[in-house]
């Protein structure tokens, strides 16, 4: 399914990043698994792109796309 979701990033100058999603999480888990991606990554610097490659490596997301 596709869900549209706000993304929240806590270490990056892009606060909030609203994105179209396929997947089988709640906004709420795909928050969690983003969650936990920013704390293996530290203070290291990223950005949304980043994480949704880190979510497409754990085969959490098959597609993405910004809504820009």
């Amino acid at each position: 399914m596709t869900v549209y979701v706000n993304i929240f990033l806590k270490n990056t100058t892009e606060r909030e990043t609203s994105i179209l999603i396929e997947t089988d999480l709640s906004e709420s888990e795909l928050q969690k698994k983003v969650d936990e991606i920013e704390e293996k990554m530290g203070s290291e610097d990223y950005d949304i792109y980043d994480v949704l490659d880190k979510l497409e490596e754990m085969g959490i997301i098959s597609e993405s796309q910004c809504d820009t």
